[in-house]
């Protein structure tokens, strides 16, 4: 029986299965789309490509992220029958890899009101097995009613906070004007094993597919890896196993293996947590320009509901009259195109205690100007990690979070959204930070690079702190 090892969620090519014959843009007729429908005969063709430029409601995103007239980028349409059945593609059978989320990019012109009945909505199956989106059903409010798929094609609510709008993750917020990205998590059951997977888009609307992948785009470089460990999730979302109340900060969970090296991979960045010290190790995450735009800060953090532990830190566990306040790992500013993503920034998960009086003067603030610079103005796209390393002998609240000893930005500079690993060579711009995150006046301040500088020094900061960063560079 035969089956794909490497899974295609690209629809840029094309191919005649009687002749095998694949093409580098689709050949519109009956061809199939190369990884999909093609096993037992059935499914979609190349007729359902669209390109991104005769997508009308995509002019605005298109100049975005870079897009080029010359080198086509083709999306898959899906269309809304109404009460008169569903439309769907089926993915051919492959392996199932042993890390990571199934992501995918999905754009809708016209999504229902927030406050709409449930109507149109697209389902993920894996083996048959429907994946929900939301492991938080009790964070949405019950008046709205439906069940949770992984898009909701409702507007997210305008008033949402950080906690409870990860129950809303699977609902419409940039996806209006461009590519939004939903995740759904994978069942441990399936790691490893060959699956099919099937979307299906049921009610009136129409939608546009592309990049179907697993594992997080913000992971693109790598999984960083301290001391030769990346960071996993090994325990089910909750919705996979029965009586996970998202309104408990304690939760009764099997226990984990990576409990100070846990993956939560969101819509917005990727996250390394620590158990032992309440807050990230590291946060890992995309920036071009489609992530920036106008909104405002919220005036509240929340409990992180992906979490399977015990004792979670909510916003008032960092008290001003601590001498400490809360300080963004992945910056809201970078993530303020919608209140959607604004919200997820403002998680205890994205959260570290920093100085209210920074030693050496504020640089993370300074740096964090500069990168929104360069993406503004230069139209570079960045890979960022921020993190924490070291431990001080301060502990705040009951929770017992452990304040970090030094806070640290590693950056990648691509020069133009689009990028991938292949384009990064040894004169690929990369720099990073290193700070004090103590009370002290002038404590040791290890940062080697800031501006201008290379990979090899860049390399140099991963040795100092025993992190891989870049695991999956060839440079």
């Amino acid at each position: 029986m035969r089956f794909r090892r490497c899974f295609n969620g690209n629809f840029d090519a094309s191919f005649d299965p009687s002749s095998k014959f694949r093409t580098s843009v689709p050949i519109f007729g009956s061809t199939a789309i190369p990884g999909w429908s093609y096993h037992s005969g059935g499914g979609k063709n190349s007729k359902a490509l669209v390109d991104w430029k005769n997508i009308d409601s995509l002019k605005d995103y298109r100049d975005l992220v870079g897009y080029d007239s010359n080198k086509p980028n083709y999306a898959l349409r899906l269309e809304g029958y109404g009460g008169n059945g569903n439309d769907s593609i089926v993915h051919n059978r492959f392996v199932v890899p042993d890390w990571g989320v199934l992501r995918f990019d999905l754009h809708v012109d016209n999504p229902d009101n927030a406050s709409d009945p449930q109507n149109s909505v697209v389902r993920v199956y894996l083996n048959g097995q429907e994946l929900q989106s939301s492991a938080f059903q009790g964070l949405v409010k019950g008046s709205q009613g439906g069940d949770f798929p992984a898009v909701d094609l409702r507007e997210v609510d305008s008033d949402i906070g950080a906690r409870n709008g990860e129950g809303q993750s699977n609902r419409i917020g940039f996806a209006e004007q461009g590519f939004q990205t939903f995740q759904v998590d994978i069942p441990n059951e399936f790691r490893g094993k060959i699956a099919t997977l099937k979307f299906e888009l049921s009610g009136g609307k129409t939608v546009y597919l592309d990049n179907v992948f697993f594992k997080s785009q913000h992971l693109l470089f790598g999984n960083p890896a301290l001391n030769g460990k990346e960071a996993r999730k090994d325990i089910d979302t909750p919705t996979f196993y029965p009586g996970y109340d998202p309104f408990l900060d304690t939760q009764t969970n099997p226990p984990s293996n990576f409990f100070d090296n846990y993956l939560l991979e969101k819509p917005q960045y990727s996250v390394s947590y620590n158990d032992n010290v309440k807050t990230a190790n590291w946060v890992s995450y995309q920036l071009n320009k489609s992530w920036l735009g106008v909104q405002g800060r919220l005036d509240n953090f929340g409990a992180d509901p992906r979490l399977p532990f015990s004792d979670q830190t909510t916003g008032s566990d960092i008290k001003d009259d601590s001498k400490y306040e809360k300080g963004h790992l992945a910056t809201f500013s970078h993530r303020n195109r919608n209140r959607q993503d604004v919200a997820s920034t403002f998680l205890m998960t994205n959260i570290i205690p920093q100085p209210l009086k920074k030693p050496n003067g504020d640089r993370w603030t300074k740096l964090e100007e500069y990168l929104t610079y360069i993406v503004e103005n230069q139209n570079k796209e960045l890979y960022i990690i921020a993190g924490r390393d070291g431990y001080t002998s301060k502990v705040i609240s009951s929770k017992r979070i452990i304040v970090p000893e030094s806070v640290w930005k590693v950056v990648l500079v691509l020069d133009k959204p689009g990028m991938g690993i292949n384009d990064v060579t040894k004169d690929t711009l990369a720099f990073g930070i290193y700070l004090p995150n103590t009370l002290d006046a002038m404590v040791m301040d290890k940062t080697p690079i800031m501006i201008g500088q290379q990979i090899l020094l860049f390399s140099l900061m991963e040795k100092s702190m025993g992190y891989l960063m870049s695991n999956n560079l060839k440079v």
